[in-house]
C-alpha cells in the first residue's frame, strides 16, 4: 500500500471515530471493538445504577443511589464541556451554570422522593445548557421535528429553568416532557409506581444494539444527554431535539407495539432470548437482532405474531410472506430504503461489505438484497421459536 492510500485510510478511520461521538446507536454488524470515550466497564456500571433506580427494590437506599447518579452526571457534563471547541470564557459560563443548577437540586430526602424525576430534571437542565450554547434559540430549530421548539420555550421561558423546583412545576404540565417526572399512569414515579414505560436520561453517549433492545424489552427508555448537535434518523439535532426524539421513540414503541398491535412483552422477550441462546452464527444472530430493533424502534411493530400465541400462530407467521415484512422496513413513512442509504442514519446498520459495495456502485439493489436476506433469517427463526414453545 502506497503512502497516499495509507493516509486516506487513516483519514477515513479518524473521521469515522470522530463522528462516532455524534451518533447514539452503535450497530456494529461486523463485531468490531468500537465505542465512544467512556469505557465499556464504566458504561455498564452506569446502566446498572439506572437499572437499580428503576427497580422498585425496597432494600435499595434511593437517596444514596440517586445522589451517586447525579454526581456522575455532574462530573461527566463538566468533562464534556471541557472537550467542546468553544472559547474558554463561554465554557467557564457553562461550568458555572451547571454548578448553579446542581446547587438547587433537593438533597434532603423528605424534599423529593421521586428519585427518577429528580435525576431526569437535573439532566434536562443540563440538556438546556448545551442547547443554549450550541444554537441561537431565539430562532426556531432548523429541523424542529414535532414542533419541539414551542415546548422548549415553555420550559425555558415560563420558569426560572436553572432552579429545580421552578422547572419541575413546568415539566409536570408540559405535554412533551412530563414523562420525565410522571409515570405512565400520570402519577409521580416512586418505588411503588413503576409500571409501564419509564424514561431515564443518562450521560451515556452511545448504546449498542443489544442495550437498546434489552432496555426496551424491560420497558426502560434510556434517553441521552447530547453535548452538541447529534445525528439521529438522518437529521442533525440540537440536544433538546435529540432528547425529544428519544422520548418519541419510547412513546411510539409503547403505543404501536402494545396499544395498537397488542403484542405481549413476554413473547418479545422470549423470542429475543431464543435468538441469543440458540443462534451461534454471529452474522445470523446480528440479522435477527437488527430485525427486532427495527420492529420495536423504527417501524409500526407489525411483523410479529400478536398475543395470545396459539396452535394457529405457526400458520399465520408461515403465511406472512417475506415481501410483506420487507415492505415494512423499506417502504413506509417510518422506515424506508432511503434511510438505509443515508450515512447518518441506518446505513451503519449494514455490514461493511454491503456499505462498501453500495458506496462503489450506488446500486440500491445491493442494500435491498441484504435486507431481503435478513428478513428470510428472521422469519425462519420466528417459526423455530413458535415450534419450540409448543413442544415445551
Amino acid at each position: 500500500m502506497d503512502y497516499k492510500s495509507k493516509y486516506l485510510n487513516y483519514k477515513k478511520k479518524y473521521l469515522f471515530l470522530k463522528n462516532l461521538n455524534r451518533k447514539k446507536i452503535i450497530f456494529n454488524p461486523d463485531g468490531e471493538q468500537i465505542g465512544g470515550n467512556m469505557t465499556k466497564e464504566k458504561k455498564l456500571e452506569i446502566i446498572e445504577l439506572y437499572n437499580q433506580l428503576s427497580s422498585g427494590n425496597p432494600s435499595i437506599d434511593y437517596d444514596e443511589l440517586s445522589s451517586r447518579i447525579l454526581e456522575i452526571i455532574r462530573i461527566t457534563v463538566h468533562e464534556e464541556i471541557d472537550l467542546l471547541e468553544y472559547p474558554s470564557e463561554k465554557k467557564q459560563l457553562m461550568h458555572s451554570d451547571i454548578e448553579l443548577i446542581y446547587s438547587t437540586v433537593p438533597i434532603i430526602p423528605t424534599e423529593e422522593i421521586n428519585y427518577i424525576g429528580k435525576v431526569n430534571i437535573f439532566a434536562l437542565q443540563c440538556v438546556i445548557v448545551f442547547t443554549e450554547n450550541c444554537y441561537d434559540t431565539t430562532k426556531p430549530f432548523e429541523v424542529n421535528l414535532n414542533n419541539v421548539y414551542s415546548d422548549y420555550n415553555d420550559l425555558k421561558n415560563a420558569t426560572d429553568w436553572k432552579n429545580y423546583n421552578s422547572i419541575k412545576q413546568e415539566i409536570i404540565k408540559n405535554r412533551r416532557f412530563k414523562s420525565l417526572y410522571l409515570a405512565e399512569n400520570g402519577h409521580e414515579y416512586s418505588a411503588e409506581n413503576l409500571g409501564g414505560i419509564k424514561f431515564l436520561i443518562t450521560p451515556i453517549k452511545y448504546f449498542t444494539l443489544d442495550e437498546i433492545i434489552i432496555s426496551y424489552l424491560d420497558k426502560k427508555i434510556f434517553c441521552g444527554i447530547s453535548y452538541n448537535f447529534v445525528w439521529a434518523d438522518g437529521r442533525n439535532l440540537t440536544p433538546i431535539e435529540f432528547l425529544e426524539h428519544d422520548i418519541t421513540h419510547g412513546n411510539n414503541y409503547n403505543g404501536l407495539c402494545f396499544q395498537r398491535a397488542s403484542h405481549s412483552i413476554e413473547n418479545l422477550k422470549s423470542f429475543y432470548d431464543h435468538a441469543v441462546t440458540t443462534i451461534s452464527d454471529r452474522i445470523r444472530l446480528y440479522s435477527v437482532k437488527l430485525m427486532i430493533f427495527l420492529l420495536i424502534h423504527e417501524t409500526f411493530c407489525d411483523f410479529f405474531p400478536n398475543e395470545p400465541l396459539d396452535e394457529k400462530s405457526f400458520d399465520r407467521v408461515y403465511m406472512l410472506r417475506k415481501e410483506q415484512i420487507l415492505s415494512s422496513i423499506t417502504s413506509t413513512g417510518f422506515c424506508n430504503t432511503e434511510r438505509f442509504l443515508n450515512p447518518n442514519d441506518l446505513f451503519e446498520a449494514l455490514p461493511r461489505r454491503v456499505r462498501t459495495e453500495y458506496t462503489d456502485t450506488k446500486n440500491k439493489k445491493v442494500v435491498i438484497d441484504y435486507l431481503d436476506g435478513i428478513v428470510n433469517i428472521y422469519r425462519e427463526e420466528l417459526l423455530k421459536w413458535i415450534l419450540i414453545i409448543y413442544k415445551s
